[in-house]
């Protein structure tokens, strides 16, 4: 894996005046750099509810009780294998 390239510099965080010395990127203006805190203050917060799950759709049974399973968020790799939640949560504690 490629490592990503730092460029160093003298900046200064334009919120709260904290010396930035290291960045992933090359800045073009900056006078609109913000530290790793203050840029993370500016992002919106998501929760888990706001994250976007894929699911799968498929007509499989729970390979222990025969429970029909109509969607997965996960694509099985061995369709023969899937438990139903309720196996899989007595299995696993």
């Amino acid at each position: 894996m490629d490592e990503r390239k730092m460029y160093t510099g003298d900046w200064t965080c334009c919120d709260c005046s904290a010396k930035i010395d290291s960045l992933p990127f090359e800045p073009r203006d900056p006078s609109t750099l913000a530290c790793r805190d203050c840029h993370k203050k500016s992002k919106p917060a998501r929760s888990t509810a706001e994250r976007v799950r894929k699911i799968y759709c498929g007509d499989w049974k729970c390979c222990e009780c025969s429970a029909p399973i109509d969607e997965l968020p996960f694509k099985p790799m061995d369709p023969e294998t899937i438990a139903c939640r309720e196996c899989h949560q007595k299995n696993n504690g």
